[in-house]
């Protein structure tokens, strides 16, 4: 009389041990989540290509680009319009409607695959969550055009020369696309101000740059205060400040760890930025990628002071916002009129 021997349970526990150990394996490496992204970017990428090419076809035809009296250097959403037979019906109030395109030019305004754009907070369109195609286009300031695709979740993706392409603008009526990193920021007037505490930072939600251009009006008050760049979090930024005590300097500062490292700067004779209130200037600054590292230029008034270049940059891509000093009782800095270009 024969017996058959089966399996015993620490073996049958032991197999499932292994089949789940190797099915996690082959999960990582596969990355599913990264395979989709990787699947919606180049459908996107095929999108944008022909918004390009439609438009840029439209001008050679007539001369002019399409919704042309609302093309401008900022960056807007297209309409989601949809195709001629089968319109969208969509509010495009505060978006660009490119219906005439259909169908002589492109079959339909083709849509992102996630939708609009309504989910990244420092672009405000108006209906963008009913309305919006989720592409948005822009002439730079030489007229040409710009599309780009702010969904992409590998890579950029965009289409033509962004130069100048004015890619967010805040004039402080309110703090709906702002994260506060640290400190206390309230509005005062139609300004973004910060009061008498510790060093302060406050960020554009949502915004990563690796470089570009950013303009503020500031008024510094009695000490150090002025714009970040490539933030990471708040202990780890660029910051461009304005210091209007003695000696009235510009400086450029990599916040790294919570520690201000000074890169450069320069002084001025008393005068030129002076303590107290209602004292506005217009800062400015650009960091770009070069061969050799990031560039960094900063203009007061108009005026270009600091040329540097950091050959080991330390983040090479972050957010945007303010940083503000210390202020003594009844001290305030103010920003005023706040925006970023390509």
């Amino acid at each position: 009389m024969s017996h058959k021997k089966g399996f015993t349970l620490l073996e049958i526990l032991l197999v499932v041990g292994i089949i789940s150990v190797l099915a996690g394996i082959v999960i990582i490496a596969i990355n599913p989540a990264r395979q989709l992204a990787t699947v919606r970017d180049t459908e996107r990428k095929s999108d944008i290509k022909q918004l390009y090419n439609a438009i840029s076809q439209f001008y050679i035809d007539y001369g002019f680009y399409p919704a042309s009296s609302t093309l401008t250097t900022t960056l807007a959403e297209v309409c989601d319009t949809g195709t001629l037979s089968s319109p969208s019906n969509l509010p495009c109030t505060g978006l660009i409607d490119l219906s005439e395109l259909v169908p002589t030019y492109i079959v339909a305004i083709p849509k992102d695959p996630t939708g609009a754009i309504a989910w990244l907070p420092f672009i405000k369109t108006a209906n963008a969550a009913v309305g919006g195609s989720g592409y948005m286009i822009a002439q730079n300031t030489n007229g040409a055009l710009y599309v780009s695709a702010p969904n992409s979740e590998i890579s950029e993706i965009t289409a033509g020369s962004g130069s100048g392409v004015i890619a967010f603008t805040e004039s402080f009526d309110s703090l709906d696309a702002w994260t506060v990193l640290s400190g206390s920021w309230v509005l005062s007037g139609g300004t973004l101000s910060k009061g008498a505490s510790s060093p302060s930072a406050i960020a554009v939600t949502g915004l990563e740059a690796e470089e570009g251009t950013i303009q503020t009006r500031i008024d510094p008050y009695a000490n150090l205060s002025g714009v970040i760049f490539r933030e990471q979090d708040d202990d780890n930024y660029y910051f461009a400040a304005l210091n209007p005590n003695y000696p009235p300097s510009i400086l450029l500062f990599k916040h790294e760890s919570g520690a201000d490292i000074p890169l450069d700067s320069i002084s001025f004779s008393e005068g030129l930025l002076p303590v107290g209130a209602n004292h506005w200037h217009d800062l400015k600054v650009s960091y770009q990628n070069e061969s050799e590292g990031m560039r960094v230029e900063i203009w007061l008034d108009g005026v270009s002071y600091i040329n540097y270049l950091d050959t080991t940059p330390a983040w090479l891509s972050g957010g945007i916002g303010c940083r503000g000093y210390y202020g003594g009782s009844g001290e305030y800095h103010y920003w005023d009129d706040f925006s970023y270009s390509l």
